[in-house]
């Protein structure tokens, strides 16, 4: 319908227009952490970590005097599985810990980065 404005559409659907954006003031104790890969520098020290929750979100902790801090401030970023992707000539490159993990397990090396930021060229 012409005119129709998108109050009342939400209005009768249930919906305000705040349902429509994310929500900065989300409700984190309805998650449940699904997965956490860790990432070490090439002797295997732990220096952060991606987590993966259900419902699907991702953050990111850094490891500092043995406490987990959720920000990743001053982090140098090294690929996913380090220690043995410097082991290995051939290295597959994937979107994501949980398929770089696949294929591990299948004997190859495989990596990823924590995010796409963290490899883009920045000029």
């Amino acid at each position: 319908m012409l005119g129709c404005n998108i109050k009342n559409i939400l209005n009768n659907i249930g919906l305000t227009e705040k349902d429509l954006y994310n929500n900065e003031h989300k409700n984190y104790s309805m998650r449940q952490i699904y997965a956490e890969y860790l990432y070490t520098d090439k002797e295997g020290r732990v220096l952060y970590k991606a987590i993966r929750y259900k419902p699907k979100e991702f953050r990111q902790a850094q490891y500092i005097n043995g406490i987990w801090q959720f920000n990743m401030q001053n982090v140098k970023y090294v690929p996913y599985n380090l220690p043995n992707v410097v082991k290995n000539d051939i290295i597959y490159f994937v979107e994501g810990e949980k398929d770089a993990d696949n294929l591990n397990r299948l004997g190859l090396t495989a990596t990823t980065t924590i995010s796409r930021s963290s490899w883009v060229h920045k000029t």
